[in-house]
């Protein structure tokens, strides 16, 4: 897929190759990460084919702007095509 990505207080993990895309959030997704989030994930240059799941299960802190990064992302993947399946832990 695509090489990893880390930003201070976040890092995505970018998985599942031959199986379901998997993006893996580890850290906080808030007004700090939301925009550079945004950034490593539409424009990743992945094709993630029609759907991507991005586990969130690794997020400690989210905040109304990593709800609306989620947001973008759904609807900048939706235009070409895919579907963003959040997941998270239990």
């Amino acid at each position: 897929m695509s090489d990893d990505v880390v930003i201070p207080m976040l890092s995505l993990e970018f998985g599942g190759k031959d199986e379901q895309p998997t993006v893996r959030v580890r850290g906080h997704l808030t007004t700090d990460t939301a925009g550079a989030f945004t950034a490593s994930l539409v424009s990743s240059g992945v094709s993630f084919g029609p759907a991507v799941v991005v586990d969130l299960s690794g997020v400690t802190r989210i905040d109304r702007c990593g709800l609306s990064a989620l947001r973008i992302c759904e609807r900048s993947l939706a235009e070409d095509g895919s579907q963003l399946i959040l997941k998270r832990a239990c």
